[in-house]
């Protein structure tokens, strides 16, 4: 190709780009010139755009008066910062302290002042009139950190140092800033207020209990100082638990926090369980190991989950045992039951009865054991010990196992803590307590108890349960009196003097004048009952006797013989005692409770300071009510304590209200 042809080519290029542009140029133009637009502008146009801007010029007055009212904010906040900074500075005057800490940390500086920082704060000084005990505490604190401030032995060298000291300056409350506060977290002032309350609380005052000043006495407990090491600090820590409780504007959560920790301190060092388990809850988690023995007995027996009996426990309740455990457990309280008073044994076997049906139930048919079901699975949980105090217990810890109770222990392996429950769910179980009312109530119809119960809403398959326990135990009881022979101890004065006339009457003139008189006193020998239509003389006269012959009555206490046959003796009438100015004998407060749940109106405002605890009242208005309805007459639900639907009307006459 030669140069012509190649400018031809080129030229013809150029005018084919020129001509696509003029295109595109002239399209543009003319759309966004004439194609969007109207020839005339109308008077809805003006209207919108007067409208536009009228929106424009509200939109910036609101603007700046947003801008004007955060300006007032922030010179309103700057003048409370003010205000607040002339109040701790005429504070910290008054006391003739410094400003600063006297440990001289950042991290305490910017605690106490809370706008300085540590490259304003001013540097600690320590006043002329600073006692000399303070001024070596001062001095231990600084330049402390590391692993011994982490594990709380510089607290422990303080506190030593400090534990006679006393200080008798007009003390002021302190409120905790951090959850583990320390010497160091104080200042001057605030130093010298807490061992002057320290004093006054060693001396017996009656002070009130600032939160950082109870947390640090706490602390010096665990360290053992102030007290002796083990029971002492215990009962201490318990006194000083007990003081929160009762102390009107008192923090609850300090004495539930101090009980832990005093159980900590029991776990750690190796004390009886005993001193820091409630017995209440001792009791109840031995009630629920011994439910546990005794459902795994059963499993084991009927060969459910893969047991044998090979894997039964080594000690196998007794059905006595099972019961008491029931009622250790649950809601209902057998102890309370006048039948179930009057008949233990019986009560004991249709118990354990039921209990093992149900295991079998559940064991066959669900998913979840029994005991399970009530009081939940084991469970293992991380267990710090001593957690929220100065005090460390990292992995170099030994292998410890501490057993809490018979279903908690605690375990430490390898420096890992863990606690292991034999449940999920605390407290007593309403379930369980449903089913000791069925059976109480069941017994009482089948031995035709003159105080029946009324019925409350149980499972179908329950109810079969009970009903055929206690049937099979009442004819048990039935067969077992059949074979028994009863005796009539209160005639045997009426036989005594019977047979002394017989014998009497018998003697001729010349027996008579030889038997002294006195012989007609002595006790007539028991004789051997007479085959049938054997010939008695005298029968008219002769005594009754029962199928064995007579016994006397010290024979017959030893033997344990139950008395039944002809007329019993007569009753002594009980001492008529003068009736009390409340119904049942409750005292003003438990009246006062009862009324307030029988309108389902709260009462915790009745629960002031020295009064006894809640559930304590609810238990002693059930069992001074429980003669006169014959059932527990409150139970807890969701709501807290609530009386039962069927004793309303009852409990309403009681109380007269």
């Amino acid at each position: 190709m030669d140069a012509s042809d190649v400018d031809d080519r080129v030229e013809k290029i150029l005018q084919q780009i020129l001509a696509s542009v003029r295109e595109s140029t002239s399209a543009t133009f003319s759309t966004g010139t004439y194609a969007d637009q109207p020839i005339i502008r109308k008077g809805s146009d003006f209207r919108r755009n007067a409208e536009a801007e009228r929106e424009r010029r509200q939109a910036q007055a609101q603007r700046r008066e947003d801008a004007a009212r955060r300006a007032q904010a922030r010179r309103s906040s700057e003048q409370a910062a003010q205000a607040r900074e002339a109040r701790d500075r005429a504070w910290r005057t008054a006391w003739s302290y410094d400003e600063a800490s006297p440990f001289d940390d950042p991290v305490t500086a910017r605690q106490t002042s809370g706008a300085r920082t540590a490259a304003t704060a001013p540097k600690a000084t320590t006043p002329k009139d600073t006692p000399e005990l303070l001024r070596q505490l001062v001095a231990l604190g600084k330049g402390q950190g590391g692993k011994a401030a982490r594990s709380g032995e510089v607290f422990v060298q303080q506190a030593r140092l400090a534990e006679d000291y006393e200080d008798d300056v007009p003390w002021q409350p302190v409120v905790a800033r951090t959850w583990t506060p320390t010497y160091q977290s104080l200042s001057l002032p605030q130093l010298r207020s807490y061992f002057a309350w320290r004093t006054a609380l060693r001396h017996g005052e009656d002070v009130a209990l600032p939160s950082a000043f109870v947390l640090i006495h706490a602390f010096e407990l665990l360290a053992d100082v102030g007290c002796e090491h083990g029971e002492d600090a215990l009962e201490h820590l318990g006194r000083l638990a007990d003081l929160c409780d009762t102390t009107s504007g008192s923090d609850s959560v300090l004495s539930s926090s101090i009980r832990v920790w005093r159980r900590d301190y029991a776990v750690l060092n190796g004390l009886d369980p005993a001193l820091v388990v409630p017995a209440d809850e001792l009791a109840r988690d031995t009630a629920l190991a011994t439910l546990r023995r005794a459902e795994r007995t059963t499993l084991a027996q009927e060969g459910l989950h893969d047991l044998t009996q090979a894997d039964m426990p080594l000690e196998v309740p007794t059905d006595a045992q099972v019961w008491e455990a029931m009622g250790a457990a649950g809601t209902y309280r057998p102890e309370r039951s006048p039948f179930f008073r009057e008949h233990p044994e019986e009560a004991a076997a249709v118990g354990a009865e039921v209990f093992r049906r149900m295991v079998v139930h559940c064991g066959k048919r669900r998913k979840t054991d029994l005991v399970d079901g009530l009081f939940g699975p084991r469970t293992i949980e991380p267990y710090s010990p001593l957690a929220g105090t100065p005090f460390a217990w990292g992995r170099d810890s030994q292998d410890v196992t501490y057993q809490l109770s018979p279903c908690v222990r605690v375990e430490c392996r390898s420096g890992r803590w863990r606690l292991h429950r034999a449940y999920t769910r605390r407290g007593r179980n309403a379930e369980l307590g449903r089913m000791l009312h069925a059976i109480d109530r069941q017994m009482r119809d089948d031995w035709a108890y003159p105080k029946p119960l009324k019925e409350r809403s149980v499972p179908r398959y329950l109810q079969t349960m009970v009903a055929k326990a206690s049937a099979a135990e009442h004819e048990r009881t039935l067969e077992r009196e059949r074979r028994t022979i009863h005796i009539d101890v209160s005639q045997l004065a009426q036989i005594r003097s019977a047979a002394a006339t017989t014998r009497e009457a018998l003697l001729v003139d010349e027996e008579r004048e030889e038997t002294p008189a006195v012989e007609a006193a002595q006790p007539v020998v028991a004789q051997p009952c007479p085959a049938p239509g054997t010939p008695q003389p005298n029968s008219a006269a002769a005594p009754a006797q029962g199928r064995t012959g007579m016994v006397p009555p010290q024979a017959a206490a030893d033997k344990d013989v139950t008395l039944t046959a002809g007329t019993s003796a007569p009753t002594a009438p009980a001492d008529a005692t003068p009736a009390d100015a409340n119904p049942c004998g409750l005292t003003d407060l438990e009246l006062a409770v009862a009324r307030r749940i029988l309108e389902d109106r709260d009462f915790q405002d009745l629960l002031g300071p020295g009064a006894s605890m809640e559930s304590v009242i609810v238990d002693a208005i059930n069992e001074k009510l429980f003669d006169a309805v014959g059932d527990a007459v409150i139970e807890y639900g969701d709501a807290g304590p609530q009386l039962i639907e069927d004793y309303k009307d009852d409990v309403r006459e009681l109380i007269a209200l």
